[in-house]
C-alpha cells in the first residue's frame, strides 16, 4: 500500500475540510428571512420595517441586481420592486409601462422579447447609461433569496404568473402583492392562491366601504399589514388605523410624495427627521416604504439610541 506524504495528504485534507464546513454550517441568510417574518406576524413585535423603494436607486439604477445587493448590503427589511410582462410572456422588473426613462431603449415593454430588453443597458438617476442590464423576476428574487422580504407593485393582473416563478424558486413566503381588491374580490379573482398569497391591502380615506372593506382583511390571516396613503390628517381615518394595530396588523406608511403621506416625504425628513419619519413612527407607522433607506436606517438607529438613553437616566 502506498501513503501519502504529509504536505500532499494536507492537500487534499484542505479543500475536503472546507466542503464539510460548507455542508454543515447553518444557513444563515434563512434564519434572517424567518426572523423578518416572525417580526412581521407577530403584533408584539416593536421592530420598524425598512422598505427600500425600487432597491436602493440613489446608488444603481432603479429595479436593478444592483439596486437590490445594495438593499441587502444595508440591511433593509424589504425591498419594493415593479414587474411588467414582456411580449414572449416574461416577467422582468420594470417600473414604466415604456422602456423609454430607465433604459437605453424605447417603445411599450409589452411589445418587446425578452431577449430584445436584455440587449438593453439601465439608465442611472441622471440618465447615463450603465452596465446593468434589465433583470427578469425570477433573477431578483434569487438576488433576494433568503436575504429579504419582497413587495411586488403593479403586481395585481400578474400575481399567478409571478407566484409561479416564486414558488419554483421556493420562495413564495417572502413574496408580498398588494392591491386595492376588497377579500372577497382576491378570492374571487384568485381563487385557488387565495390562502397562500402574502397580501397587502391598500388603504386611503376615501376608499369605498372603507369599514367593510378593512373588516375583511382583517380576518385575513395572509394579510399581515395595510399599505397606507393619506394626502391630509384625518382624525377619523387615523382612529381606524388604531382599530387595525389592534387587531395586530401594522400599517405601512410611504413618504415618497407629498400626497401619500400627508406632505411627510423623504425629502422633507432630510432636514427634519423627527417631524417627518419621527410623527410616522410616533403615529403608528411600523412600515416605512422609503427612497432614502440608508439615512432612514441611520435615522432609526439615532432614535434608539436617544431613547436607550433616555431610559437609564435616573429618575
Amino acid at each position: 500500500m502506498r501513503y501519502l506524504t504529509p504536505a500532499f495528504a494536507i492537500l487534499i485534507a484542505i479543500p475536503l475540510l472546507v466542503l464539510a464546513t460548507e455542508q454543515h454550517e447553518p444557513d444563515q441568510s434563512n434564519r434572517r428571512t424567518d426572523q423578518l417574518l416572525n417580526d412581521l406576524y407577530t403584533s408584539q413585535s416593536t421592530e420598524v420595517f425598512v422598505v427600500a423603494h425600487r432597491g436602493v436607486w440613489r446608488d444603481f439604477p432603479e429595479n436593478s441586481i444592483a439596486a437590490i445587493k445594495r438593499a441587502d448590503a444595508l440591511g433593509v427589511h424589504m425591498v419594493e420592486l415593479d414587474i411588467r410582462q414582456t411580449k414572449d410572456g416574461h416577467l422582468i422588473l420594470m417600473h414604466d409601462k415604456t422602456l423609454d426613462r430607465t433604459t437605453t431603449g424605447s417603445g411599450d415593454v409589452n411589445k418587446h422579447t425578452l431577449e430584445e430588453i436584455k440587449s438593453l443597458h439601465l439608465l442611472n438617476g441622471y440618465g447615463v447609461p450603465t452596465e446593468e442590464r434589465v433583470p427578469t423576476l425570477a433573477e431578483a428574487l434569487q438576488a433576494t433569496s433568503g436575504r429579504m422580504l419582497v413587495y411586488l407593485d403593479k403586481s395585481y393582473e400578474l400575481i399567478s404568473e409571478a407566484f409561479d416563478i416564486a414558488v419554483h424558486l421556493g420562495v413564495e413566503e417572502q413574496v408580498f402583492f398588494y392591491g386595492y381588491a376588497t377579500e372577497d374580490q382576491l378570492k374571487s379573482d384568485y381563487p385557488k392562491l387565495h390562502e397562500k398569497l402574502n397580501y397587502l391591502p391598500k388603504l386611503k380615506p376615501n376608499i369605498e366601504n372603507r369599514k367593510a372593506y378593512i373588516d375583511g382583511y382583517l380576518k385575513r390571516d395572509r394579510s399581515p399589514a395595510f399599505v397606507v396613503s393619506f394626502k391630509h390628517d384625518d382624525p377619523s381615518f387615523f382612529q381606524e388605523l388604531d382599530r387595525i394595530r389592534a387587531e395586530g396588523k401594522r400599517v405601512w406608511a410611504s413618504p415618497l410624495w407629498p400626497g401619500m403621506c400627508g406632505d411627510r416625504t423623504d425629502d422633507k425628513a432630510m432636514k427634519d427627521a423627527d417631524a417627518n419619519w419621527g410623527w410616522l413612527i410616533d403615529q403608528g407607522f411600523s412600515m416605512i416604504c422609503t427612497d432614502r433607506p440608508r439615512e432612514f436606517l441611520q435615522y432609526l438607529s439615532s432614535r434608539r439610541g436617544k431613547k436607550d438613553k433616555q431610559a437609564t437616566v435616573p429618575t
